[in-house]
């Protein structure tokens, strides 16, 4: 087993001892300590950094779920961690900074490993006042929230399209409708004119764009830009896919060429 724990002792070592009791108990490949686990708490957290970990947290949790209704973690961003140490050997990784949380969890369950958490004490009441800058704190900050948005978009870059893709589709479709109604209104209106169908279908075009040119230049622009989006969220949708496979399959191949026994869940060589 590989332990990590805050340098601070923020975290108990206590926590240890109860993480491996865990790994044991499930056969977890990692194993976080969670305050927002039932049971866990945070103490003495300044009330703006609490809300800043709580919300980052869940929208971590709520973009690496398997579905939105289960399989949900509290906590991805914590550093307090027990590890199988053949599995956290073999995992590949690149991230140096704070990230490297989200992307072991991340590659975690791309090759299918169990997570599991402990509740956690949280504990900042030995802490000694920060001696840094305003403009340090804000920075850091700033940097933890442009990296929780990254980490989550690397969980499901898709949504980051598609969503507002189809938030922009759905606001077109007002104006669009607009159109449509007026046009076919201006339409039958022409009906005994001595106009043809072309005709008669320009000149009612034209009757409505006249009534309400922004309709037009909304709508249309609203829908172009959200059918954009949309297709790349598809394209997102299949290099994600691409690269589970990729990294599932390269997993495989440098630990069989190593010669090291099977560790990954769904390997067709795994013995239990």
């Amino acid at each position: 087993m590989v332990a990590v724990l805050d340098a601070d002792l923020s975290y108990a070592p206590e926590h240890i001892g109860r993480m491996l009791e865990r790994m044991r108990a499930t056969r977890a490949r990692i194993v976080i300590a969670s305050p927002y686990r039932p049971g866990g708490r945070l103490v003495k957290v300044p009330p703006f950094r609490r809300l800043l970990s709580r919300w980052a947290n869940r929208f971590l949790c709520l973009m690496a779920s398997k579905d939105f209704f289960s399989d949900k973690l509290t906590n991805i961003t914590g550093m307090v961690r027990a590890y199988d140490g053949d599995f956290i050997r073999n995992l590949s990784l690149w991230s140096m900074d704070v990230d490297i949380n989200a992307e072991i969890i991340n590659k975690a369950k791309i090759l299918r490993a169990r997570i599991a958490e402990v509740p956690a004490v949280l504990d900042w009441s030995a802490a000694k006042p920060a001696g840094r800058r305003r403009g340090a704190g804000r920075f850091r900050l700033s940097k933890t929230v442009i990296q929780s948005l990254v980490s989550g978009f690397m969980f499901r870059p898709f949504l980051f399209f598609i969503s507002p893709g189809l938030a922009l589709m759905a606001l077109s479709l007002y104006p669009l409708a607009w159109v449509l109604i007026h046009t076919v209104q201006a339409y039958r209106g022409l009906a005994a004119s001595g106009f043809g169908f072309d005709g008669r279908l320009s000149e009612a075009i034209g009757q409505a764009f006249k009534l309400a040119p922004h309709a037009f230049i909304v709508g249309g622009v609203a829908l172009l830009v959200s059918i954009q989006l949309i297709s790349l969220g598809l394209m997102a949708l299949q290099k994600k896919r691409y690269f589970v496979e990729l990294f599932y399959m390269g997993s495989i191949l440098c630990r069989n060429n190593a010669g090291s026994e099977p560790i990954f869940p769904g390997d067709p060589l795994r013995r239990d």
